[in-house]
């Protein structure tokens, strides 16, 4: 028989405080058909290749978004909705497309179509008409050939993905969902990010991205590249952003954006480290130095003048490697004061929620003991940054003791007359060095 002590003492540590937001994921958003998933969480390029495909646009962001060491942990890649279309090649022979679908126990399955017909305008009528009568696909979706197309339009969104096409068959996506409704859904699932960039660099879903992120609840910066030449010579789309007064909004300079996605190194270079503490210009990303996509040439002086001036970064060539300049906002302000202050009021807001509901069998009292808890709630808080180094340690504090508070407050339950002030600690980005050298005989 087991000893059994007198007395026996278990304590369960309960911590119900809030927690704060992160302000190191990103986010991408892509038209992508390889997925059932509405979002996933990828955790290295390795890892996104085996669940997307080496040919899709997530695995291109994954590359470059865990390029930086240190890198991240992981990032979020959201499905952007839209309709595939299958091309078939016009001498096509027997082409094959492979369809994911899941089946009533929820086990993911694959039903191959085969064209047998030569050409790829009968073997797309072929194919889908047999996709039409499969009964694992009615109701989920249609299939609609045209020519050597075949339109696949979603009825249940997330019921089927492809698994594989043979070689001669490009897929491509029309009918994609609007960026208003894409930000609609990202804010509505469960994803807790704060960086944003997307495989869409068109100037329409930008803009519309841009003001739908910027009326969202949770804060977030939006990553933009750009390798159209018209950006060099006062034009393009990193001027009409530059001028929309996009406060939120990074802009970059950087050939292949389109198919590489280079912003995402550029975020990803910053994101592991704590707001407040990085400067985000003269990043040595492994990006090569910023050309020309025009001439072929390394960006000249001129050129990137105009960049400059519309607030946008690109890579400059220094010895044998390149460093990105920049680091601002479409509208000037620097990254990292932005980012620094979006975690400063985060940490500010839950340090005091915690205080207020933490008081269980009792009450933060309206006196000035209860008001000396919340200056130093916000106190440790502001020397949090302080050690930062991202405001300087003179700041001040302004809060009214409990005789000078208004009435009406104090009849709210309401404390609101406190303030602090902090000057920022900035960045030194470049520096001019005067000398005399001098012989003497």
């Amino acid at each position: 028989m087991a000893y059994t002590p007198i007395s026996q003492v278990f304590i369960t540590l309960s911590t119900p405080l809030l927690t704060g937001e992160d302000f190191s994921v990103p986010l991408f958003a892509a038209t992508d058909f390889s997925m059932f998933e509405e979002y996933t969480t990828f955790t290295g390029s390795t890892d996104a290749g085996s669940l997307v495909g080496t040919d899709s646009n997530f695995y291109a962001a994954a590359l470059q978004i865990f390029n930086p060491t240190p890198s991240l942990g992981y990032f979020y890649g959201f499905r952007r909705r839209a309709d595939a279309v299958f091309t078939l090649a016009t001498d096509s022979v027997s082409p094959v497309i492979s369809l994911g679908y899941k089946d009533e126990d929820g086990l993911v399955k694959s039903e191959v179509f085969l064209g047998t017909l030569p050409g790829g305008l009968d073997s797309a009528a072929e194919i889908s008409a047999a996709i039409n009568a499969s009964d694992n696909f009615t109701g989920k979706l249609t299939a609609t050939s045209s020519g050597e197309s075949i339109v696949i339009e979603t009825i249940v969104d997330g019921s089927w993905k492809i698994d594989s096409v043979t070689n001669d068959i490009t897929v491509s996506a029309i009918n994609k969902e609007s960026a208003a409704d894409l930000i609609t859904r990202i804010s509505e699932s469960e994803v807790d990010y704060y960086f944003f960039a997307s495989d869409d660099h068109d100037e329409e879903f930008i803009l519309s991205a841009a003001a739908a992120l910027a009326a969202a609840e949770s804060p977030s910066i939006y990553f933009v590249s750009s390798d159209d030449p018209a950006n060099l010579s006062g034009g393009g789309l990193l001027k009409l952003l530059s001028e929309a007064g996009l406060d939120r909004v990074a802009l970059f300079y950087q050939q292949d954006a389109d198919e590489s996605f280079p912003e995402c190194n550029y975020l990803g270079y910053n994101a592991p480290y704590l707001p407040g503490v990085p400067t985000w210009g003269n990043l040595r990303l492994s990006l090569p130095a910023g050309i020309n996509t025009s001439t072929g040439k390394r960006l000249n002086s001129g050129e990137k003048s105009v960049l400059e001036a519309l607030n946008v970064a690109y890579m400059e060539p220094v010895g044998s490697s390149a460093v990105l300049r920049g680091g601002k906002t479409a509208l000037g302000e620097s990254i990292e004061t932005i980012r620094g202050r979006d975690a400063m009021e985060s940490d500010m807001k839950i340090a005091h929620i915690n205080l207020l509901a933490s008081q269980q069998g009792g009450k933060l009292p309206y006196t000035n003991p209860g008001i000396t808890s919340i200056i130093q709630e916000t106190t440790n808080v502001i020397q949090k940054y302080v050690n930062r180094l991202f405001v300087k340690e003179d700041f001040k504090l302004n809060f009214l003791m409990a005789n000078a508070v208004p009435l009406a407050d104090k009849a709210a339950n309401i404390y609101q007359s406190g303030s602090f002030e902090a000057e920022l600690v900035g960045s030194i980005l470049s520096t001019k060095i005067y000398g005399n050298l001098s012989l003497q005989l």
